[in-house]
């Protein structure tokens, strides 16, 4: 740590003096011969520093190797890119950001250029992560840690910095470019979803407010009103009291959110907006049944291209004894109903928790938890089920639309970690009961479930999965265009949390 007395930047003053802290962080790994600095003042590449640490023979990493940083990061989102250009004597230097990203990466404009810097988020085993470099040899990130999570990013990136399998030119080849668009893309919407900034608050502090009444956020959920590929996009935002409608429209100056029926207002602490104020300038991500997304009238032209859903994957079960067409077993816990069977199926395994979470506001129909005190390791199983359109198995495509839109919605989840979901679980427990209402758990209780939750902020890792679950769905008779959403599924659920995706269907 340097302590530096500098001038006051506020004033010409001869006797007043601040005193400025620069903290550095200094890393060697031995195997890799890599030396890590990293410092609170960050205008500088240290060369002196680390050659007097390395005895002068310290060389910065070579220049278009450090993009290998940006390798094997699925679903990469290039937020800006610095370019140098140099002509002669003269330099110049070009920032481009948003949608101007893609256009300037392609070869034509390259050409004669220096990719100065790049900076993009996007996935990598399993978690979101952001990156950046630059070609004099730095490499940097949002996340923050202690020293001990600043060495594992340290050995982590300079695997891939030292991995002559990637190449660092091609590393940007399947990087994701939003665009703006001018008219609604022309596919079928299946899930609508809060922009991802809402997650980061405080559920608790967060209300919708209809007629001066405040309710609890996380008892309503947003959902589409009859998605099709050509009208503007309705959706609703509801819980089991109200329902507001709006809807969605791409204009040729950006985007427009309007109310249809009922207007509510979002409360975010001591603010309060209108739903159409709120998002339109926190939109709502809508994905597509082809994987491609859009985010206000920022469109990802994201196309799903590899293989099927094997049908070799689906699992089959016996719903003879259950009406298909009934999803939920509601408060009551009625039996004729797809819930009841999948809960009466689970109730024979050895899970900790059984846990009922249906109704708006949802993280799944049903969710389940097994402990593992041997390996510190929490499973967590998040189960989306859907009614058959028809008395029996076949291959409706309808079928698949909503559930599979639920299943990509809720790897948030997975996002916020184990001990969120668990603490919407014992909330969502407690109103239930405070309601003198039938408890949400089918096994286990609060308690036991209050002690997993803090298990899981202490010592243990969490692991998801996720299942779809629709009886409508014949394994026999899926047809070509279900088994690729089921595929587009999967690969979203991959992709981002690495999340493994399971198929309950019909012979």
């Amino acid at each position: 740590m340097l302590q530096v007395l500098n001038s006051v930047k506020w004033g010409k003053l001869k006797d007043i003096f601040q005193l400025d802290w620069t903290l550095y962080v200094i890393y060697w790994n031995q195997s890799q011969q890599l030396l890590y600095i990293n410092c609170s003042a960050n205008g500088s590449m240290f060369e002196n520093l680390a050659k007097v640490i390395t005895f002068g023979t310290a060389e910065p990493i070579n220049a278009e190797n450090v993009y290998r940083s940006l390798g094997r990061i699925t679903r990469l989102k290039i937020n800006n890119v610095g370019l140098k250009e140099q002509l002669g004597k003269q330099k110049s230097f070009t920032m481009h950001t948003g949608e101007d990203v893609e256009p300037a990466l392609s070869p034509v404009q390259l050409l004669n250029k220096i990719k100065s810097n790049i900076f993009g988020v996007g996935f990598e085993n399993g978690a979101k992560v952001s990156i950046g470099c630059s070609y004099k040899g730095r490499v940097w990130s949002r996340q923050n840690g202690n020293v001990e999570e600043f060495v594992k990013w340290c050995d982590f990136t300079g695997d891939k910095l030292l991995d002559e399998t990637i190449d660092p030119n091609s590393v940007l080849q399947g990087a994701v470019y939003l665009r703006t668009i001018k008219v609604r893309p022309p596919f079928l919407p299946i899930s609508i979803e809060w922009n991802e900034d809402i997650h980061k608050r405080n559920e608790q502090s967060i209300y919708i407010i209809n007629k001066d009444i405040p309710y609890p956020f996380d008892t309503f959920e947003i959902n589409l009103i009859t998605p099709s590929e050509l009208e503007n996009i309705k959706f609703s935002i509801s819980n089991e009291n109200i329902e507001s409608i709006y809807e969605l429209e791409i204009i040729e100056k950006g985007l427009k959110i309007n109310c249809i029926d009922n207007p509510s207002y979002i409360q975010l602490g001591s603010n309060i907006h209108s739903i159409e104020e709120y998002l339109y300038s926190s939109s709502p991500i809508i994905r597509f049944v082809n994987g491609a997304w859009l985010e206000g009238n920022q469109f990802a032209d994201y196309t799903f291209s590899g293989s099927p859903y094997s049908k070799e994957n689906i699992r089959i079960w016996d719903w003879s004894d259950i009406n298909i067409r009934n999803e939920s077993q509601g408060e009551q816990k009625l039996k004729d109903n797809i819930q009841f069977k999948v809960i009466s199926e689970l109730v024979k395994g050895d899970l900790d928790i059984i846990f009922d979470d249906d109704s708006s506001g949802e993280a799944a129909d049903i969710i389940t938890v097994k402990v593992d005190d041997i390996s510190n390791v929490i499973f967590v199983e998040l189960f989306h089920l859907k009614y058959s359109h028809g008395d029996d198995a076949g291959a409706r495509i309808n079928d698949l639309y909503e559930v599979c839109g639920q299943a990509q919605k809720s790897v948030f989840w997975k996002g916020k970690g184990g001990f969120e979901l668990f603490k919407h679980m014992i909330d969502r427990e407690s109103t239930r009961i405070n309601k003198e209402q039938n408890s949400r758990f089918e096994k286990g209780d609060i308690k036991q479930l209050s002690l997993i939750k803090e298990k899981s902020k202490r010592f243990y890792s969490t692991n998801f999965k996720i299942y779809i679950v629709q009886p409508g769905l014949s394994k026999e008779k899926a047809s070509e265009q279900q088994l690729e959403l089921l595929a587009v599924t999967e690969n979203h659920l991959l992709e981002t949390y690495k999340i493994k995706l399971e198929v309950i269907a019909s012979s």
